[in-house]
């Protein structure tokens, strides 16, 4: 499976169409074998009303469906794969088989899609939005650490462009879904507390934040109010001297000076080089923000790394030697005289023949035979695609499409040999017929 970049800022139409990528395949598959998928936390209400609906017009939209180690999961569709099973259990057997589109894809990358297609295409409370932001988040790193997925820039401006909100925003919901304890997230599923009172909640310490819950009736200024009272008494309690960051001369070797507890210790000394109680100062005291921006910087270093191998590596894909082995080949196929005509027409389109390792752009050179013997008729066409696994698909066998090229069609009359037409041709000029 190969990487892809999603590092490009989204506009309107590419969130749309991001789930609908050139690799998916239209089948027609049996409703009642696709798998829900158990993460789909989405509404799934009023399946009897668009069953009904479905018996007047029909299937509108395709079920789009993730193959997950061999398994056919639902990414978009649930409801629309309920509705038509209730209609073949209502005994409406042209439900059995549904418009579907269908990709091979790893664990994270479904969960991504899932998450992603679902955010991109639903009005979603503000509960199942922060749910999908942490969903969506957490598989986004999986695909980004396994290598499948690139992601230029800051995951937090990604995900802002992915749900159309703003990076403020993101950064509530990030608060939430990381500092909130689980008792406030309970309430905030429930509608016992608003997003601004989940969020400002999530800024208090835990204790704080039982208290809140508990109370059950503060509005999110009341919170807010808390929050400012915390940082406040915070700030009060400082020492003089708290914010003093001591310098830190190159000739001095001591870990004691960088130490946050340089100040209460009572063994300090000058040529410290370890400590079992050594914790640094500065990176002790460094705020959220400070880590949440070293984190995206060593993501961005790792990520410009990432992408100059893949260019190097596709550099290295157009070497003279392989490009070479590249070019597309040549297979000669017999082909019975009673297809020839539908191939040659374009009438028949496709192939259904032993895989002989076919490729998309091979050439097929069609000679036909006719009781086992070459008409000299032959044509040569362009492998256009290969399906190799769809249900009844005897195993080694392959679905090719296939184009004639034109230009390339001839006619060579072998020794002995005519075909049907030119015999007829010959018989009516010699009669006087015109042809």
């Amino acid at each position: 499976m190969g990487k892809i970049g999603i590092g490009d800022r989204l506009n309107a139409n590419s969130k749309k169409n991001i789930i609908f990528a050139k690799d998916y395949r239209k089948v027609r598959l049996d409703p009642r074998t696709l798998i829900p998928s158990e993460h789909n936390k989405y509404s799934q209400d009023n399946i009897e009303e668009l069953a009904d609906n479905m018996l007047l017009v029909g299937q509108l939209q395709e079920i789009i469906v993730g193959r997950v180690d061999g398994q056919d999961r639902i990414i978009v569709g649930h409801r629309r794969t309920a509705a038509a099973v209730l209609n073949i259990e209502r005994g409406h057997d042209e439900f059995k088989l549904v418009d579907c589109k269908i990709k091979e894809m790893s664990e994270s990358l479904f969960m991504l899609t899932l998450h992603s297609a679902n955010i991109f295409n639903r009005q979603l409370s503000d509960w199942e939005l922060t749910n999908g932001v942490a969903e969506f988040t957490k598989y986004l790193a999986k695909a980004r650490e396994s290598g499948e997925l690139t992601i230029e820039g800051k995951m937090r401006d990604y995900i802002a462009n992915v749900t159309g909100k703003s990076t403020g925003k993101i950064n509530q919901i990030n608060s939430i879904n990381n500092n909130l304890c689980e008792e406030g997230k309970e309430a905030f599923k429930d509608g016992k507390i608003n997003f601004s009172t989940a969020y400002e909640t999530s800024r208090l310490p835990e204790a704080k934040q039982h208290e809140v819950i508990e109370n059950g009736e503060l509005l999110s200024k009341d919170v807010r109010e808390m929050v400012k009272e915390e940082k406040e008494k915070k700030e009060a309690e400082k020492k003089p001297g708290d914010d003093y960051e001591p310098a830190h001369p190159e000739s001095i070797t001591s870990l004691c000076y960088s130490c946050l507890y340089y100040s209460e210790c009572n063994v300090k000394t000058g040529t410290c080089e370890k400590c079992d109680k050594y914790t640094n100062k500065a990176e002790a005291e460094k705020t959220e923000e400070q880590r949440y921006e070293e984190e995206q910087a060593a993501i961005d270093r790792d990520t410009k790394a990432k992408l100059r191998q893949q260019s190097d590596d596709k550099k290295m894909e157009t070497l003279p030697s392989e490009a070479a082995a590249a070019e597309p080949k040549t297979h000669i196929i017999r082909l019975a005289a009673m297809n020839y005509d539908d191939v040659i027409n374009g009438k028949k389109s496709f192939e259904i023949c032993k895989d002989a390792g076919y490729k998309e752009g091979d050439i097929i050179e069609y000679m036909e035979f006719k009781e086992g013997r070459n008409t000299g008729r032959i044509f040569k066409a362009e492998i256009t695609c290969i399906v190799n696994e769809h249900r009844g698909l005897t195993e080694g066998f392959c679905i090719m499409g296939i184009k004639v090229r034109p230009e390339e069609k001839k006619e060579v009359d072998l020794p002995g040999q005519m075909d049907i037409g030119g015999i007829l041709r010959r018989r009516r000029k010699i009669k006087g017929v015109r042809i």
